[in-house]
Order: structure tokens, then C-alpha cells, then sequence
């Protein structure tokens, strides 16, 4: 289970978008602090480790605030 969380960088970003929708995120702000959250939980729970560049992927998935604000029509 860690390595697809790892390197299904879709179906992490999926669960971050819903999570956001979900969560009525409509801030660049609020957005990368669901993206801090959403790892650090994943860090906690062992389904990820340190060893996993998680910071990379945080960053990619931070990087996709535009994607996200067109999908809400922000």
C-alpha cells in the first residue's frame, strides 16, 4: 500500500480534491494546508515514510492549485 500512495500521484490528488470540495476550500492558503495535512496524516498512520520524498510530491500536488481553481470555476 505505501508504494501506490507513493507513486499514484493521480489517485493522490484525487483524494485531495475531494477532500477540498468537501471541505469548501476556495484559498491557495487553505489549499496547501489540506495538501500539509492530507501527508502528515499518511506520514502518522505509516502509510508513507520519510524515505518516500514525500515533500516532492506535497510540492506537485501544491503546484496544481490552478487545476484545482479551474475545476471549482474559482
Amino acid at each position: 500500500m505505501v508504494e501506490n500512495l507513493s507513486y499514484d500521484r493521480e489517485l493522490v490528488w484525487s483524494e485531495i480534491v475531494e477532500r477540498a470540495r468537501e471541505q469548501a476550500v476556495t484559498s491557495q492558503e487553505a489549499f496547501h494546508e489540506l495538501v500539509d495535512d492530507y501527508f502528515m496524516e499518511r506520514l502518522e498512520v505509516g502509510e508513507l515514510d520519510e524515505d518516500q520524498n514525500v515533500q516532492e510530491l506535497a510540492a506537485e500536488i501544491k503546484g496544481r492549485w490552478e487545476d484545482f481553481k479551474i475545476d471549482l470555476g474559482i
